[in-house]
């Protein structure tokens, strides 16, 4: 479970980033380059950890990515 702090801290720095880029603080860059520092970091460790603990975060990760909706095709 500790891995989920690190995006639910993700999520806040992110909705704090978006205040700060309406708002139109002087703070906006700087939360904006830490949501992504903090992001990247927790997925650095999510990555680390799938190796270390057989956590399946990233098998699920590439498979959201690469999941594609079929086709539907109409008869027209």
């Amino acid at each position: 479970m500790p891995t989920a702090y690190g995006d639910v801290t993700a999520a806040g720095l992110a909705l704090l980033a978006v205040a700060c880029l309406r708002s139109g603080s002087i703070l906006a860059a700087p939360m904006v380059w830490l949501f992504n520092v903090v992001g990247f970091l927790d997925l650095v460790y999510a990555n680390v950890s799938t190796f270390k603990d057989n956590v399946v975060h990233v098998i699920i990760f590439v498979y959201l990515l690469r999941w594609r909706p079929r086709r539907v095709e109409s008869p027209a």
